[in-house]
């Protein structure tokens, strides 16, 4: 085994999360304390995740090597001057006139609402309630709730505050996702709640080009039901480049959303600080938002037709326990904060509902596409763009 011994800048050691592939192929995660932990002999690579305000960072391991000390550099942030609230023209919607009026869905993972998310309804595919009690604390669903609606104060507080919240377990016994629900999940929540939007930060890729008509042919009932509904929905493109953009995202009634990244936010040595230079020698990765910040495409993401547009995916630091915080990235924080942020303006109550529903569909996304910035990537990785209010919008309470 190989003995690891992870500190910080200044020598001390930290605790976290870290996931690896050993030589024979077997993945393996956990979670560690105090610096110290072993891994496979003959391992080469190990990705280390922070749980305790330090940027993650990959650290690669010599052959025939018998013990590493990687270093994962110290968060400088602060949360209240968030890059992406900042780029997202920052704060909440609270007092936008279509925010209180919204219903909002998310397919994922569940978990046990409390405190700031005690309003999240959790149901099942059939849109009856899931009990409670053998839900866990957090979960992949959690956090993209709180992004979306946590009802909390300062850097804590969702986007969409003050929106009714509905999350659909799609669980798989034992863990993970059970990518058949997604379909019916759509349809529960557009039919049975009457949801206004609908997040789905997780997908299934079609790696067959001939089998894609069957992927398409099951999320035909729940694209009926979402038009008849006027439902909008945002979906995660994945987390593959290796792979066309994930379903539903890939379907043309979804909006698919890709994933970026700050340039500059980061020390060296840092996962960020690697895609933020890897991503200028990439064509048509990098860019900038109109008022000059560098901007990079997450580029081991899943880009092309049905990525429509892009948010923040990385860098998307939360608070977890022990008021300590963690970094996270993917599509899957990408999907939320973009919904969030661009909800309100598209409300089907400040569009004008036309009598041909497929117009009326074209309509939304439309008015979305008006609300992208070019961020000068290539289309095949940025689609329309950044969507961004029209207006700033003040976090004062």
């Amino acid at each position: 085994m190989i003995e690891i011994d992870c500190r910080n800048e200044h020598g001390l050691p930290i605790s976290g999360i870290v996931d690896y592939t050993d030589p024979d192929g077997q993945e393996h995660c956990f979670v560690f304390k105090d610096g110290r932990f072993m891994v496979h002999l003959g391992t080469r690579l190990i990705h280390l995740m922070p749980s305790d305000g330090h940027w993650s960072t990959y650290c690669h391991l010599p052959p025939h090597t018998a013990r590493a000390s990687p270093i994962c550099p110290s968060m400088q942030i602060d949360l209240s001057t968030s890059w992406w609230r900042a780029m997202m023209t920052a704060g909440t919607i609270k007092g936008c006139s279509a925010a209180g009026r919204l219903k909002v869905g998310v397919i994922d993972i569940p978990f046990r609402p409390e405190g700031s998310l005690s309003h999240v309804r959790i149901i099942d595919t059939d849109g009856n309630d899931v009990g409670m009690e053998d839900l866990p604390p957090t979960s992949h669903g959690q956090r993209v709730c709180r992004l979306l609606g946590a009802r909390a104060d300062g850097p804590d507080r969702g986007l969409l505050p003050d929106a009714d919240m509905y999350l659909v377990d799609v669980s798989l016994a034992g863990a993970g996702w059970d990518f058949t629900k997604i379909a019916p999940a759509i349809e529960t929540l557009a039919k049975v709640v009457g949801v206004d939007f609908i997040n789905i930060s997780g997908g299934s890729f079609c790696v067959d080009p001939e089998a894609r008509p069957d992927f398409e042919d099951n999320f035909v009932d729940a694209v009926e039901a979402v038009e008849a509904n006027g439902t909008r929905i945002f979906a995660a493109v994945g987390n593959d480049q290796s792979k066309d953009v994930a379903f539903p995202a890939a379907l043309a009634s979804v909006v698919g959303v890709g994933a970026i990244g700050p340039s500059g936010l980061a020390p060296e040595g840092t996962i960020l600080a690697a895609y933020d230079t890897t991503s200028r020698d990439i064509d048509g990765a990098f860019g900038h938002l109109p008022e000059g910040q560098p901007i990079f495409h997450y580029y081991d993401t899943a880009s092309g037709p049905g990525l429509n547009v892009v948010g923040p995916g990385m860098a998307i630091v939360m608070r977890v326990e022990d008021n300590q915080f963690m970094e996270y990235y993917g599509t899957s924080y990408a999907c939320p904060i973009v919904l969030g942020a661009i909800a309100p303006f598209l409300d089907r109550t400040t569009i004008s509902p036309d009598s041909d529903r497929h117009d009326g569909e074209e309509d939304w996304m439309e008015r979305l596409r008006k609300l992208c910035t070019n961020l000068g990537m290539s289309e095949d990785r940025q689609g329309w763009g950044l969507p961004r209010p029209p207006n700033p919008l003040s976090s004062k309470e």
